[in-house]
């Protein structure tokens, strides 16, 4: 489960930094998806975040 939300955690750090790798190219040509994509990975990242924590917590 920790290795699988690191995975996931890794995808949403890409989407936030450089969406270009991976988003398709109609999303990369409208802006607000391309800024609602780089918000999606940086929640996504956050919540992997918390799952790890919380998982290596109890």
């Amino acid at each position: 489960m920790a290795i699988s939300m690191i995975v996931i955690g890794i995808i949403g750090l890409i989407l936030a930094i450089a969406p270009q790798k991976i988003a398709k190219q109609s999303i990369l040509e409208d802006p607000s998806k391309l800024r609602l994509v780089r918000i999606m990975g940086i929640f996504v990242v956050i919540c992997c975040i918390f799952v790890l924590v919380f998982m290596f917590s109890i």
